[in-house]
C-alpha cells in the first residue's frame, strides 16, 4: 500500500486500523471518504503520528473528527494540518 501500512507499532495498531479503513473504503467504492470520525488512540505527537498526519493529507476533502483516547497535542497537531472538529454527545453532521 505505502510507507503508513508499512510501518507498524504495536500501540498505534487501533489508528492503523482507522486510516487503513478510510484507504479500503476509498479504494472499494471508488468515491472520496467525506469524513473519520474516531478515536485515533494517539497520546503524544511522535514518529507514529508525523507518518500518520500526512497520510490523513492525501485524503482530501475528508472531514476529520478525532474523539476519545486522542489527545489535545495530537488533536492540535492534526489540526494545524488539517481542519478538524470538535466531537460531543449530540453533535450533528450533515454531508
Amino acid at each position: 500500500m505505502n510507507d503508513l501500512t508499512e510501518f507498524s507499532l504495536s500501540l498505534a495498531a487501533r489508528t492503523q486500523v482507522s486510516v487503513d479503513s478510510a484507504a479500503y473504503a476509498k479504494e472499494l467504492f471508488q468515491k472520496p471518504v467525506w469524513g473519520i470520525i474516531d478515536g485515533f488512540h494517539l497520546k503524544e505527537v511522535n514518529e507514529w503520528t508525523r507518518k500518520v498526519i500526512p497520510y490523513l493529507e492525501t485524503l482530501e476533502g475528508t472531514e476529520l473528527y478525532p474523539c476519545y483516547c486522542t489527545s489535545f497535542a495530537v488533536w492540535a497537531a492534526i489540526h494545524q494540518k488539517i481542519p478538524s472538529s470538535e466531537v460531543s454527545v449530540g453533535i450533528k453532521i450533515t454531508w
